[in-house]
């Protein structure tokens, strides 16, 4: 008669409905795999090698966790994603790259993206955590200079001389204030980011993203700037406007700044460089960023070279060296 009573309908639905709640809680959340990072120069970034699932990535172990390597995403034209440092669609106020700046990048109807985090158990990239644990997160962009040897060897000393510091780089070709302001700006002459998880993407096209974005995703505590040379050709007025608004979001927050000038060079006289030096030094008091005067460490060599870019073997050294004193005279001592 107890047992009877012990198994009544009610009370066995009960048990089986609490059984299934219990299942429920304890299992694992599935998460979507990464897929490895596809650079823009690769067959992979072809609209037809899209048609197929591209290999899985290679796993690491870190800390007795999984940690995904290199990954990716792919961009659709006129799609919503969840990036926040993509060039937007300013009318529709998504997140989007448009036909037309696809388009101009000449690489078909998607382009590789490199996303800024590596553990799926992230959520979105906007929602980045403000670094702590000793972490100093640093944001670094530039123009063509530091594509090229001027930009690694500073990002590489940063990474290993300053304790902690995490770099999220990006530097593209042609670039003045103007192009991180507005991004989806595209450049055919050179671009390049750098994440802090050590992924890259490299390669002569791509597209400016906006600082707004960047600062959101990275968080940054520290951003260096290095622009300014092709800013020597523009006019007076557009200078100023462009220079002092990037300025002033950098500085929001109360960020550290420091805005590396333009180096020397033979295109552009003497006189032409020192008037966007006279705005840089006027901009950087107003806005407690650090200015660095470029032209300390550069003579750019009598012959060779296309008078701006510093390049071949004369130039790399000039380059390099600049990177050094750059880094050993304002950085590695006085980064948060």
């Amino acid at each position: 008669m107890i047992f009877k009573h012990l198994f009544t309908p009610t009370l066995l639905t009960r048990v089986l409905v609490l059984s299934a709640l219990l299942t429920a809680c304890s299992s694992t959340p599935q998460v979507e795999p990464v897929k490895p990072l596809v650079l823009q120069d690769s067959p992979l970034n072809q609209v037809d090698a899209l048609r197929e699932t591209p290999p899985e990535p290679p796993t690491g172990r870190q800390d007795g966790k999984v940690k995904v390597l290199r990954p990716y995403k792919f961009i659709h034209p006129d799609v919503r994603t969840g990036y926040d440092d993509e060039p937007r669609h300013r009318h529709e106020g998504v997140k989007t790259y448009t036909n037309a700046s696809i388009k101009s990048l000449g690489i078909g109807s998607r382009v590789a993206y490199a996303p800024l985090h590596t553990d799926p158990g992230l959520s979105a990239p906007g929602d980045a955590p403000m670094a702590d644990g000793g972490k100093r997160s640093v944001l670094f962009i530039g123009d063509s200079h530091s594509t090229a040897l001027f930009g690694a060897t500073l990002i590489s000393l940063i990474e290993t001389q300053v304790p902690g510091a995490q770099v999220t780089a990006v530097a593209s070709c042609g670039s003045s204030p103007d192009w991180w302001l507005d991004g989806n700006k595209a450049t055919r002459c050179g671009f390049w980011r750098h994440n802090a998880d050590g992924s890259e993407e490299k390669g002569l096209r791509g597209l400016t993203p906006q600082v707004d974005g960047l600062i959101r995703s990275v968080q940054p505590q520290t951003v260096i700037v290095a622009l300014g040379a092709n800013l020597i050709p523009q006019h007076k007025e557009d200078r100023i406007l462009q220079t002092r608004a990037l300025m002033e979001r950098v500085t929001e927050a109360n960020r550290q700044c420091f805005w590396i000038g333009p180096p020397d060079s033979r295109k552009f006289s003497q006189m032409q460089t020192d008037d966007v030096y006279v705005l840089l030094e006027e901009l950087a008091r107003d806005y407690d960023c650090r200015l660095i005067d470029s032209r300390s460490y550069t003579h750019y060599p009598r012959s060779g070279g296309d008078g701006l870019h510093y390049s071949g073997k004369e130039g790399e050294s000039i380059a390099k060296s600049w990177a050094i004193q750059v880094f050993q005279d304002y950085l590695q001592d006085r980064l948060l």
